[in-house]
């Protein structure tokens, strides 16, 4: 769990977890150089946890999300890893269903599902999301597309086989996409995953979070991250490049695009125009985000 300023929700997070705690699971918490009460208020509330070994608190100096998550994964001592936000909360039998299929099973990847929130007391009426609608062990090359088009690489929805970070590691920092940036380069590398039929993750819909504030820095590193894509022809990294043009337009800055990076965009455009795994508005994004920038200002009118 990496943690910067996150007084506020931590400790219901860390309740979610120990009040389905499994003695095989070990649970480390990295405090990004907060300014606030989260490390005192974790201390003070999780103490008996931490003396007995079963909740790791550190500090570091203020290094971003990758770097925390980074130090983590080089201290856990498990076959697999999973992530846990500080806002976030982990629904009923995220723990057991997890230890089920991992001793069940030989896969590189866990797939579960998730629910967004605002308010937790109402998170039972929120709605099931999943990665994708295929369950159970699946080999993973059958699904590759449907993944990389869906695009949904939030690494909390997952557990990994902790030798696949053994050559890859969040960007250090990047604020924004970071998980897609490593993740797209994991997956190809995965074989086997198994998506469990159940939402397992809360996940909060925070005005604070990166997502909500777009930084000048977004774009250029959404931009260097789509240089160093492979330099192939494949389906799901045309799919990272089409869902690269729609983060690409979410932070726009005023700045134009390289003009070889609209030109390829026009191209998938073209190529994709009538692929029905795509929604709409990002085919018109990719082929034409000026005259989708012009309507939206058009129908706010």
């Amino acid at each position: 769990m990496p943690v910067y300023n996150g007084d506020v929700f931590i400790v219901e997070a860390l309740k979610s977890f120990f009040t389905q705690y499994h003695d095989q699971i070990e649970l480390i918490v990295i405090d990004d150089g907060s300014t606030d009460d989260t490390y005192k208020v974790v201390s003070e509330n999780f103490k008996e946890h931490i003396a007995k070994g079963v909740l790791v608190l550190c500090h570091q100096s203020n290094a971003g999300v990758s770097a925390a998550r980074n130090k983590a994964i080089g201290m856990a001592r498990g076959k697999y890893v999973t992530f846990l936000d500080a806002d976030d909360i982990l629904l009923d039998n995220y723990t057991n269903s997890i230890i089920d299929v991992i001793e069940s099973y030989d896969m590189d990847v866990i797939e579960f599902g998730f629910k967004t929130f605002i308010d937790s007391d109402k998170i039972n009426s929120c709605d099931e999301q999943f990665v994708h609608e295929n369950f159970g062990l699946i080999e993973f090359k059958s699904i590759k597309n449907v993944v990389y088009e869906k695009s949904i690489w939030y690494p909390c929805i997952r557990a990994f086989r902790k030798t696949l970070f053994d050559n890859y590691s969040f960007p250090v920092g990047v604020r924004f996409c970071e998980d897609m940036m490593v993740l797209t380069k994991i997956y190809e590398n995965v074989k086997y995953v198994y998506h469990i039929d159940r939402t397992l993750y809360g996940y909060r819909i925070n005005d604070a979070g990166a997502t909500r504030n777009i930084k000048p820095d977004y774009h250029s590193n959404l931009l260097t991250f789509y240089y160093s894509l492979p330099k192939i022809d494949a389906i799901h990294i045309d799919y990272i490049k089409i869902n690269l043009s729609y983060l690409l337009y979410k932070c726009y800055n005023g700045a134009k695009l390289p003009l070889l990076v609209r030109i390829e965009f026009l191209k998938l455009f073209l190529k994709y125009a009538f692929d029905g795994n795509l929604n709409s508005r990002k085919k018109l994004i990719l082929g034409f985000p000026n005259s989708h920038r012009l309507l939206k200002r058009i129908l706010k009118k």
